[in-house]
């Protein structure tokens, strides 16, 4: 026959002391499981800068592609007016002085050109009792009272600002300073009866009045065509922030940002057109 043994159970084991060595010991070993190392708080420190400082200097920032005068050993900045645009987009949404302050922009961040503010033209039109520029003496007439060497006229031809965008757009430069419509040419003496009796300066020979503009553009820019993209793309490369979320596209998602693009377009192909035209000029010239 087996017999249990007899479990001796001291009173003392089973207290309240004993209980509260038991909590006090789990705490503490909590606390050990809890607490980290030093060597954890150094690296929980050091980590997250040094990945920061690491993004910071893996960053390459690219500086945007800039415009350029096609007019050749000038003195100082060509000035140029733009006339505001004539809305011919058949929509009341486009607005004519948004699109033309953007292209005073673009023509203003061209190395060798300066553009005079499009309210300034207004008030210029005004005086005249000018509604638009529509012909070479109403350019003429402008240019004079501004002091410009150049006016661009030009018309919204098309506007959908949604998703993709599309715009069109019109430009036709008129040049009254001869340096400008024929680089190279010698220019005749100045006749001092001539500017004795001028009333004012732009009757010197150094300036000359259009009948035609010089040079002319006109495009059509869709944001869906790839080729649009690609120069869209090229455009926003070094203008925005390339840790954005949108990247280059915030300049196919917003209308004002692609009708920047649009007057950068339409700048680049305008001067590119006078560059051509000078050349030729150069050459006969010679």
């Amino acid at each position: 026959m087996h017999h249990k043994a007899a479990t001796s159970i001291h009173p003392a084991e089973t207290g309240p002391e004993r209980q509260d060595a038991m909590a006090t010991e789990h705490d503490m070993l909590t606390s050990r499981r809890a607490r980290p190392s030093a060597l954890g708080l150094v690296i929980a420190i050091i980590l997250p800068a040094f990945l920061l400082l690491g993004g910071c200097a893996t960053e390459t920032l690219h500086a945007p592609r800039t415009l350029t005068s096609p007019y050749p050993g000038a003195a100082g900045d060509f000035l140029w007016a733009v006339a505001p645009m004539a809305n011919e987009s058949g929509t009341t949404n486009a607005d004519p002085l948004l699109v033309s302050d953007a292209l005073v922009a673009q023509i203003q961040q061209t190395s060798g050109l300066d553009a005079i503010p499009v309210n300034r033209v207004i008030e210029a039109m005004r005086s005249l009792g000018i509604n638009s520029i529509d012909s070479p003496a109403s350019a003429v007439q402008v240019a004079q009272l501004l002091g410009a060497d150049a006016v661009i006229a030009g018309s919204i031809t098309a506007w959908d600002p949604y998703e993709p965008p599309k715009i069109g757009l019109a430009l036709s430069l008129f040049v009254l300073r001869d340096e400008m419509r024929a680089p190279g040419a010698r220019t005749p003496g100045v006749d001092p009866r001539a500017l004795q009796a001028a009333p004012t300066d732009y009757t010197l020979p150094t300036r000359s009045s259009p009948t035609t503009p010089v040079s002319s553009v006109a495009e059509h820019l869709d944001a869906s065509n790839h080729e649009v993209l690609m120069r869209l793309r090229d455009y926003a490369s070094g203008r925005h922030d390339p840790q954005s979320a949108m990247g280059w596209q915030r300049y196919q998602a917003s209308m004002s940002l692609f009708t920047e693009f649009a007057c950068h377009r339409l700048t680049e192909r305008l001067l590119d057109a006078e560059r051509i035209r000078v050349a030729r000029t150069l050459a006969d010239a010679d």
